[in-house]
C-alpha cells in the first residue's frame, strides 16, 4: 500500500469541513482497521459513492481483539459532523446488531 502523510486531530477537523471529506473518511478509517486489526476476516466499509447507501457504514469481523478494533464482528457508524445530537440519533436507529442480532 502507499504511505499516506502523517495526519493528525487539528488536519481531520480541519478536513470535515472540506467538500466530499464524507467520502473519503470511511476509506481512511478502513485503511486503519486493515492495518490494525487482529485476524481480520472481513471488512465491509464503502467509501465514495458507496457511503449514500443505507445501513451500518462499516461491517467488521477479526478473530482476535486489537487496541482499535474488536474481537467477532463489529459495526461501525462514522459522521464528519452533526455533534452529539447525530451521534445519539445513530445510536437510537442502531440499537440492534447486525442481520437483527444482539449487539455487544
Amino acid at each position: 500500500m502507499t504511505a499516506w502523510p502523517a495526519i493528525d486531530r487539528d488536519d481531520l477537523r480541519k478536513a470535515r469541513g472540506d467538500a466530499g471529506f464524507d467520502t473519503v473518511f470511511p476509506l481512511l478509517i478502513r485503511r486503519l482497521i486493515a492495518e490494525t486489526a487482529s485476524g481480520l476476516a472481513s471488512l465491509d466499509m464503502p467509501g465514495g459513492s458507496g457511503t449514500a447507501v443505507g445501513g451500518f457504514d462499516g461491517i467488521v469481523t477479526a478473530s482476535g481483539p486489537s487496541a482499535f478494533v474488536p474481537e467477532g464482528t463489529s459495526v461501525w457508524e462514522l459522521s464528519v459532523g452533526g455533534g452529539n445530537s447525530k451521534a445519539e440519533d445513530d445510536y437510537e436507529k442502531r440499537i440492534k446488531g447486525p442481520k437483527g442480532g444482539p449487539p455487544s
